[in-house]
């Protein structure tokens, strides 16, 4: 019996550490992340819903990335208005050659204000964050309701 406690505990301890080294491994690509040669540009952001009326939360927002590099890469995604409040974020993206259509987390407190409201997306590469290049500017425009059609139009 004492046997079968000791086999037991063993094949436990070499699941537990199998599983740990899993997890460093995918840890370490996502500290690799994306390099400062791979070019990320903005194609469109949007929102859900789309006009948004005063007060009215932002339910979804969807991001298309360009990603010009050679190989996936795991990045972090965080859009801020313009005055540098968190609008939305979406941890451990990962960013395919091509274009990339990533959703991205609203923050449960942003509420649009002022007249028009500028948008800033960045990306972390190599462990810090960079402001992406994006198509045109993004901004949303209140005309009775908020949208960013009017603007990226």
């Amino acid at each position: 019996m004492a046997w079968d406690k000791r086999i037991f505990a063993l094949v436990f301890c070499a699941l537990a550490l199998a599983g740990f080294a899993t997890d460093l491994m995918a840890a370490s690509s996502y500290a690799r992340g994306c390099q400062r040669s791979n070019r990320v540009t903005i194609q469109d952001v949007s929102m859900s819903p789309d006009p948004i009326m005063e007060g009215q939360r932002v339910r979804a927002w969807r991001v298309k990335v360009r990603f010009d590099g050679n190989r996936t890469c795991y990045t972090q995604i965080e859009i801020y208005d313009s005055r540098n409040k968190l609008v939305a974020r979406a941890d451990a993206v990962s960013l395919r050659p091509g274009v990339n259509e990533i959703a991205v987390r609203p923050d449960s407190s942003f509420q649009f204000s002022a007249r028009e409201q500028c948008l800033k997306i960045f990306v972390n590469v190599e462990g810090s964050k960079r402001e992406v290049d994006a198509k045109q500017k993004v901004c949303a425009t209140q005309r009775g309701s908020w949208s960013l059609r009017a603007s990226n139009n």
